[in-house]
Parts: C-alpha cells; sequence; structure tokens
C-alpha cells in the first residue's frame, strides 16, 4: 500500500486575496485491529507501512513478549483491516525493571539531535509525520516515520529487536511530546536514555525517575533540558 497519494487542493493567500490550485502529496492512514492471543483487542490508525514491526514492538513495549521470537506468526486479512498474532506459551507478562540512572554523553546526544535535524524528504512533502530515531553507542541504526508519535517509536522498537540490539546500548529520540504513556514504552524497551523536541508531563518525569531513564526534552542544537 502506498504511504502518499495526491488530491487537488486550492491555496488560499491572505496577502493578495488569491487562489490558486495545485495537487497536494498527503499521507495516507491506515486502521487495523489486532487480536492477540483470541481475545485482546487492538485499535490502529498508522502510516501502512512497516505494519509486521509496528505489531513487534507494540507488543514488547506493552510487556507481552521478550523476544521477537516469540512472535509465531501475525496472520493479515487480504484487505490489512485487522491482523491476528500468534504468540508462544512460554510468553507471558513482562514486568518493567529498575536501573540505575546512565551517565549522559552530551555529544552523542547534540549527534543525534544534528541528524534528527536533517530534512526528510516524505515529512518535506506531506507535514503530517512523527520521527523516531535509535542510536546504538552513539550510531542511528534506526530512522522511523509515522503518522503517530506512538507508531513511530513502537516501529523503530520492533526493527531493533528484530535485529537483536542491546536496548541499553541505545538512546531514543522522538519528534512528539512526552506523557507517561510514551515513557511507558521505553521503560518496557529497557533504553536509559530517551529525548525529545517537545515537552515531558510531569507525571513523565517521575516515572522516569523511578525506574531510572534519563529524560531529555526540548533538544536543539544551542540547549537541552535535563530532568
Amino acid at each position: 500500500m502506498e504511504q502518499t497519494t495526491k488530491i487537488p487542493a486550492e491555496k488560499y493567500n491572505f496577502a493578495t486575496e488569491t487562489v490558486i490550485t495545485f495537487t497536494d502529496t498527503v499521507i495516507c492512514e491506515c486502521k487495523f485491529t489486532l487480536e492477540v492471543k483470541g481475545q485482546n483487542l487492538y485499535e490502529f490508525t498508522c502510516t501502512p507501512n512497516q505494519l509486521e514491526e509496528l505489531i513487534t514492538g507494540f507488543l514488547y513495549t506493552k510487556g507481552m513478549i521478550i523476544h521477537s521470537h516469540e512472535i509465531e506468526c501475525i496472520n493479515f486479512t487480504n484487505d490489512r483491516t485487522r491482523a491476528e498474532v500468534l504468540i508462544s506459551k512460554s510468553s507471558g507478562n513482562r514486568l518493567p525493571q529498575k536501573h540505575e540512572p546512565k551517565e549522559i554523553d552530551m555529544v552523542k546526544v547534540l549527534d543525534l539531535v544534528k541528524t534528527f535535524n536533517i530534512k526528510d524528504e516524505l515529512f518535506e512533502q506531506t507535514g503530517a509525520l512523527h520521527c523516531c530515531l535509535i542510536a546504538v553507542e552513539g550510531v542511528v541504526k534506526y530512522n522511523v516515520l509515522d503518522m503517530g508519535r506512538h507508531n513511530a517509536i513502537d516501529k523503530a522498537i520492533g526493527l531493533a529487536l528484530m535485529d537483536g540490539v542491546d536496548f541499553s546500548q541505545c538512546m531514543l529520540l522522538t519528534s512528539g511530546r512526552l506523557p507517561e504513556e510514551i515513557v511507558d514504552k521505553i521503560v518496557y524497551a529497557g533504553i536509559p536514555i530517551l529525548v525529545s523536541r517537545s515537552a515531558p508531563t510531569e507525571q513523565a518525569v517521575l516515572k522516569a525517575k523511578k525506574y531510572g531513564i534519563r529524560l531529555l526534552g526540548f533538544a536543539g542544537l544551542k540547549q537541552i533540558n535535563i530532568y
């Protein structure tokens, strides 16, 4: 399924009070229902690519699996509006672990932010995407886009999990704000440093401190907040 489509639109200029017609590039939406273990249902609205990675990352950041190979199969309907995932009987609910706060290498953080500032062609075309980067030992390995910040994070984590990445050596950077539910994903993934171009909430800061996650917000090239 294509990620973008072309639609006719009009552009109004307030200064000249004129209208021009043009063809705009817009992002496509994919909606599907995920059924887990024949009982739990989850609804997704996302960009229609990397759906297997999204499901893998979602299950991992919900604490339902430990390794990607615990997913025995993912069955989509022909129209990809529904997916059923079968996971091994040995998998079970995983509890989040507390960690000692990791030392922050600000040079590597700045390098990550610089990479984040490189313009993406798909974002430039649509302006409707969130971005998530995962750096492993300071080197960016995964760069994922999705219309939802939650989905972008799950897709990136799913990709890294499939590759067998050691999350304790990772930093994650997101374009979205940081509520508690985003920090929950990072806690379950075991990623020690979370960076955002946007702001955290009070509950996000408290959750990060509770589990030893270093939380950085308002990431820019000149300064950054450390919470």
